[in-house]
């Protein structure tokens, strides 16, 4: 073998993927959940702002684009992506007990 198979086969070794913990998973989207979204909502609100107020300006399709699509989809991507990883830090209800 060459020694940079030898060097990629000891770094794939080395890292061994398969040990990521739960732990640092949920606490990786609790930390982006409590941290990071409240600054890009803030951002998110902030652009939506600045293209409703471009609206005003436009006419025929870019108006609705800036008046209705872009924010709709800004803020409803945004929802989508809060729910997703406030599901996936929710720990799944326990199956009962067959006796």
């Amino acid at each position: 073998m060459s020694k940079w198979t030898d060097f990629r086969d000891s770094m794939v070794d080395a890292m061994q993927l398969d040990s990521v913990v739960d732990g640092l998973k949920d606490q990786l989207v609790s930390s982006l959940t409590s941290d990071g979204f409240p600054v890009i909502e803030e951002l998110a609100n902030t652009f939506v702002g600045k293209i409703q107020e471009q609206a005003a300006d436009e006419s025929g399709w870019n108006k609705i684009r800036d008046s209705v699509v872009l924010p709709l989809v800004i803020r409803g991507g945004l929802y989508m992506m809060k729910a997703v990883l406030a599901g996936s830090t929710a720990k799944p209800a326990e199956a009962p007990k067959a006796e």
